[in-house]
């Protein structure tokens, strides 16, 4: 629902905010000395930036998230960045039967063959501390009464 007075984004501005961004970043990794040597892929989709490749410390991954997010236009960050040669460990939250990756660990409320574990997203996660790099909640907050527990 759009707020009166505000008009949704249409599919070709989101277009070309992508370019846009995308131009941005090429630019951006062809003058920032930083940068050089990291093998980070970036994919702008309607002013999320989609991450893959590798880089050879969490320093380096989190200069270039810093970078990304420095971009006006820029919505949000979804990583799935190795650091060191480790593949990120992804939790996917309230995943349902679609995961945002397959690789994914998901959990959700209820059994679903992209369901991995059933948690009760409401308490915490049956998950030890330090063991996840990066947690992805698309359209779940909506769905808890208190998010904090969580």
């Amino acid at each position: 629902m759009v707020a009166m007075g505000q008009t949704a984004l249409s599919g070709e501005r989101l277009r070309q905010t992508d370019e846009f961004l995308a131009e941005a970043w090429a630019d951006l990794v062809r003058h920032d000395e930083r940068l050089r040597g990291t093998t980070v892929e970036v994919r702008f989709d309607r002013g999320v930036a989609h991450l893959t490749g590798a880089v050879a410390d969490p320093a380096q991954l989190r200069l270039v998230r810093e970078l990304i997010g420095r971009l006006s236009g820029v919505l949000g960050v979804w990583c799935r960045v190795a650091v060191g040669g480790r593949a990120p460990v992804v939790v996917d939250l309230g995943c349902g039967a679609t995961k945002q990756w397959p690789g994914n660990l998901g959990l959700d409320i209820y059994p679903a063959p992209g369901v991995n574990a059933v948690a009760n997203l409401a308490g915490s996660l049956p998950l030890r501390d330090d063991s996840v790099d990066v947690f992805f909640a698309v359209h779940i907050v909506e769905h808890l009464i208190d998010f904090l527990p969580l």
